[in-house]
């Protein structure tokens, strides 16, 4: 079982049970007391659950917003695994990465922190905020604005003018739908032309989604198809639905 799995089974089983004891996991997880100990220090350092003397317990989301952001997050929760892997592979140290408001990006963001030392992070999100500000080497760029507070995120021309100012190595772009006809789509005016600047300001845009935002058309669409040259998908995708998009696009 990998680092990944584990995580996800001591969640899960937190969830069922609220409280959890280390050495009972150790022995569930066929690992030594000491990996537990890490594993409940770095899902305590990502604000997944408490540690209290003997185990963990569970965090409580303090919420509605959080909650929705919660179940979105939850949703389609492998494939967003697997594209941060696949992300990740693309960065090198010292990189000025920019992360968009998304639940795939804040996936993105925890394998980051996990993954490297010194990264430059720029993001208007503010769940990747508080995942990246604990990384003690990592510098990140908060760009001003108005917060979103439905999506958690900040907006506004005044992000816009702020962004503007840096120069970014690699933008991983969320988005709703990608379509051949129809191209990139995605909801909300304000949150797009925060990645619209994004993408303007960076070296190379990734698209990150999984499978079920192949063939879908969501509200706005944006032209992104002349600047993204490469989508991050997980490995649901049918071998037809990448056939017809490696016209456009590398798909990984």
């Amino acid at each position: 079982m990998n680092i990944d799995e584990r995580y996800d089974w001591i969640l899960q089983t937190l969830k069922e049970n609220r409280k959890i004891n280390s050495k009972d996991t150790a022995k569930a997880l066929s690992v030594s007391f000491e990996t537990v100990r890490r594993d409940f220090e770095k899902l305590e350092f990502l604000g997944k659950l408490k540690r209290i003397h003997g185990g963990a317990e569970y965090i409580e989301p303090k919420s509605d917003i959080e909650k929705n952001f919660i179940e979105r997050e939850n949703l389609y929760a492998e494939e967003k695994r697997i594209i941060a892997k696949k992300a990740c592979s693309i960065v090198r140290e010292g990189m000025s990465i920019a992360l968009d408001v998304s639940t795939t990006n804040t996936a993105i963001a925890r394998r980051l922190v996990r993954k490297f030392y010194k990264l430059t992070i720029i993001t208007n999100s503010m769940p990747i905020i508080d995942i990246v500000a604990k990384a003690p080497n990592f510098t990140v760029i908060i760009p001003g604005g108005v917060l979103y507070n439905q999506e958690r995120c900040i907006i506004g021309d005044i992000a816009i003018e702020h962004i503007e100012k840096y120069n970014i190595d690699l933008f991983f772009m969320s988005l709703s739908g990608i379509d051949i006809n129809e191209g990139f789509t995605d909801y909300g005016h304000e949150e797009l032309k925060v990645k619209i600047a994004f993408m303007n300001r960076a070296k190379r845009s990734i698209a990150v989604a999984d499978y079920s935002k192949f063939d879908q058309v969501s509200l706005i669409p944006f032209d992104g198809f002349s600047k993204v040259n490469t989508v991050i998908t997980d490995n649901t995708i049918d071998d037809n639905t990448r056939m017809r998009y490696k016209k456009f696009f590398n798909i990984m």
